[in-house]
């Protein structure tokens, strides 16, 4: 969990690979997003989440060969689904 934008928001990794991800407002939880990881993630189940500035939040899995990959969410302009998937998994 972390603060972004004014919201709280929770990721997830599930052991099947589907990441999700949700927003609370102070009110709501919006509904959820989801995007399955790569192969070759560590099924580990850990998982960071860093704002990387007012328009970014991107959540880093690590990688079974020692690295992460990282996956950004940016604000989609729509309440509910405040945030989306930006651009591909990269590490």
């Amino acid at each position: 969990m972390t603060s972004f934008n004014g919201m709280v928001v929770a990721v997830v990794i599930d052991s099947l690979g589907i990441l999700s991800w949700s927003a609370y407002d102070g009110l709501n939880w919006s509904d959820p997003g989801s995007d399955v990881a790569p192969k070759g993630y560590s099924t580990s189940g850990r998982l960071a989440v860093t704002v990387t500035g007012p328009e970014a939040l991107d959540v880093l899995l690590p990688h079974q060969e020692k690295s992460w990959y990282v996956r950004r969410l940016v604000p989609s302009g729509m309440p509910l689904a405040p945030l989306t998937a930006d651009g591909i998994w990269a590490w």
